[in-house]
């Protein structure tokens, strides 16, 4: 007899521990919740399934803690831009009344199936900041509750960065075009130039227009070279190449 009720709380145990997973309604709007998702510009609201939302959860506020809840979501379209409905998610190791940490992470889909592809391509993508979730869980318990919606989530904005390897093709070409442009003087005087550096000899402007000779490229380059020279400055440079940088960027400008 007491095997029999030893086994009849072990099953009702295991009962409970099976309905307490926690819910949550993956969605960027409800009561109380507004947090649109914007493009680069930080204006235009993300539309259509050309951008993909994905909901993460954990236990502490380091990312390195969350993990993907399965299913991603496309976005709405019209009037709706800026928001995803992604329905219930259930949570397997969050009770009802719990209140985990949450990210979620939007990308663009011609980047890649994923977040980190796209990022890794160079398309867009964004994320949240991790935050608690305010109120708790819902779910059937115990002790069961209704739904919960995404309280403390906040709008963001997507990037666009350069991948490593079109980082990689902006340094080379960079570097390229200071071998050929290594000839040509800069006005750097002799008081400003930094210790080391040579004056080159004179190009003749026909060889720079042969070098520059395509505008809709060099246009299309300049704000490519910014950037990167932007990037060579933060990882530092010695003083004479970055003066070199410089002056190859100013004649990519000057004959564009």
């Amino acid at each position: 007899m007491f095997k029999a009720i030893f086994l009849g709380i072990s099953v009702v145990a295991a009962s409970i521990k099976i309905q307490a997973q926690g819910e949550i309604n993956f969605a960027n709007v409800g009561v109380g919740l507004n947090a649109p998702v914007f493009d680069v510009d930080g204006v235009t609201r993300l539309a259509g399934p050309a951008f993909q939302a994905e909901l993460y959860v954990g236990s502490s506020a380091s990312e390195s803690s969350l993990t993907a809840v399965p299913g991603t979501v496309p976005f709405l379209s019209g009037t709706s831009a800026g928001y995803f409905t992604g329905g219930t998610k259930t949570l397997p190791g969050y009770p009802p009344g719990s209140r985990p940490f949450f990210q979620v992470r939007v990308w663009e889909v011609a980047g890649g199936v994923s977040y980190d592809a796209a990022m890794a391509a160079g398309a867009k993508y964004g994320k949240s900041t991790v935050f608690q979730l305010i109120g708790g869980l819902g779910g059937p318990g115990p002790p069961p509750g209704p739904v919960a919606t995404l309280l403390g989530l906040t709008s963001f904005s997507l990037v666009s960065e350069p991948s490593a390897m079109a980082l990689g093709a902006l340094g080379g070409a960079i570097f390229l075009l200071l071998g050929r442009l290594s000839e040509r003087p800069h006005s750097v005087s002799p008081q400003s130039q930094p210790m080391g550096c040579k004056n080159p000899s004179r190009r003749t402007k026909a060889g720079r227009a042969r070098l520059l000779s395509s505008r809709e490229l060099q246009k299309a380059w300049i704000p490519r070279l910014d950037a990167c020279l932007c990037r060579l400055g933060r990882q530092g440079v010695s003083p004479c190449r970055e003066q070199r940088i410089v002056a190859a960027c100013d004649d990519l400008k000057r004959y564009s």
